[in-house]
This record gives C-alpha cells, sequence and structure tokens, in this order.
C-alpha cells in the first residue's frame, strides 16, 4: 500500500466522529510535514514543466563584436535581418556589440572589464560561433591558446579572406560601414572568425553565404516575401 493511501486511511479512522474543525485541526497538527513535502513537490514539478515549455531556447547562431562601436539598434536589426534570410528563428540569432575590455596592450577607459572574461568564458563552452575583432586582437587571443576554425572547410566564394601560418582563417570586413570603429582608428583590419570552440558549422556557413549576398556589407536587398515580413505589425501584448 503506498504511503498517501496509508495516511489517507490512518486519517479516516482516526477522525471518526470529528466536525470539520477538529479534523482539519488534526490533520494540520500530525501530518503538516507531509502536506509540505507535496507542496514543495508540486511546486518543483511546475518550475520544471515551465522552464521545458517555456524555457528559453538554445542560440541558432551567436556573434560578438569586440572593441567596436556599441550599437543594440544595429544589432538586432543585422540579427533580425541574417535570421529571416537564413531560415532562422529572429529570437534565437543573437549579435552583441557590448564586449568593450581591456587587454593586454591595449587599455579602455571605463569599460565592463567583466565582458573580457565572459568573452573567453563563452569561447571555452562553445557559445560562440563567430567574432568580429581587430587584427590586433585577433592574434591576442592565439596567444591565450584560443584557436580559430581553417575556412578551408567553408564555401567562401569571392570574400576577402585573411591568413595566419599560411591558412585561411578569417574573412576582411574592412569594406563594410555598419561597424564603426571605437576609438580614432582600428588596431589593423577588422576580421570576421570563428572561434575553434564552435559547433554550428551550418549556421556559420549561412552567415558566410549572408555575407556574400550583400548583408552586412550594406548590399543587400531583401526580397519581396522578406520584406511582407519585416513590415508585417509587431502584435500587441
Amino acid at each position: 500500500m503506498s504511503l498517501i493511501k496509508k495516511n489517507i486511511r490512518d486519517i479516516k479512522e482516526k477522525t471518526i466522529g470529528m466536525g470539520r474543525a477538529e479534523k482539519a485541526e488534526y490533520i494540520f497538527t500530525y501530518y503538516w510535514h507531509y502536506m509540505l513535502g507535496m507542496a514543495a513537490a508540486a511546486a518543483l514539478l511546475v518550475i520544471f514543466g515551465g522552464h521545458v515549455l517555456f524555457g528559453q531556447k538554445e542560440p541558432e547562431f551567436t556573434c560578438v563584436i569586440v572593441n567596436q562601436m556599441t550599437d543594440d539598434a544595429r544589432d538586432d536589426r543585422l540579427a533580425e535581418d541574417f535570421a529571416v534570410w537564413a531560415g532562422l528563428e529572429p529570437d534565437r540569432v543573437l549579435i552583441d556589440s557590448n564586449y568593450i575590455f581591456s587587454y593586454q596592450g591595449y587599455t579602455v577607459e571605463g569599460a565592463n572589464e567583466s565582458y573580457y572574461d565572459k568573452f573567453f568564458l563563452k569561447w571555452g563552452n562553445a557559445e560562440l560561433d563567430a567574432v568580429i575583432i581587430e587584427e590586433e586582437f585577433f592574434h591576442f587571443c592565439k596567444e591565450m591558446r584560443g584557436r580559430f576554425q581553417s575556412l578551408e572547410e567553408y564555401d567562401t566564394g569571392s570574400l576577402p579572406l585573411y591568413e595566419d601560418d599560411g591558412a585561411a582563417v578569417a574573412v576582411v570586413l574592412d569594406g563594410q560601414e555598419l561597424i564603426a570603429p571605437f576609438g580614432a582608428q582600428r588596431r589593423g583590419k577588422l576580421l570576421l572568425a570563428f572561434p575553434g570552440s564552435g559547433k554550428r558549422f551550418e549556421a556559420c556557413q549561412k552567415f558566410l553565404d549572408y555575407l556574400q549576398a550583400g548583408g552586412l556589407l550594406g548590399k543587400r536587398t531583401p526580397d519581396a516575401g522578406e520584406m511582407a515580413w519585416l513590415a508585417a505589425p509587431v502584435p500587441e501584448c
């Protein structure tokens, strides 16, 4: 016999002849710990179920922009445009330019230095699919034992490539105008690279295809279907 059935039987037997108030007082006095346990279990079930059904989904593509002018509105527009073009869920594509921090040989006054740790933590946890960084920081990452994917396994078309140790490892983005430098001038070329820890190879290829179609370089014209989607009114909450 289960514990719950046993407790119910005991309560019925021991509260025979009691009124409602007496029964409630008896149950609360002798069975409060069981009630507390059941309430806690129910709460955990609700929390777990809500997380499974409504919890935040894993990103389909994450790109961070390091030490360039921060522009959240531009990041959101770029992420949405890429998502629509690539057939990804817009709320699962993240482009973030808030990564302003100092590193050895380069100091940013007043920066939130926690982003330095956040950047390399995400790198180590395979949470970064792409990074847009300056050439100097590219080599700093290598000094920190960061590895970049070779682009030889990707279709890069006619995109201008950056070579390191005889291998193409990044796309040169100097021709774009959407991402402005943070300081007076850049510390080398602006590069798009894929961290070696990344695993979303298909999404990375789609981003390269997006660049080849003019995305980010400011030359892409949305087709009629995309224009209708982007022009659709946002539902009110």
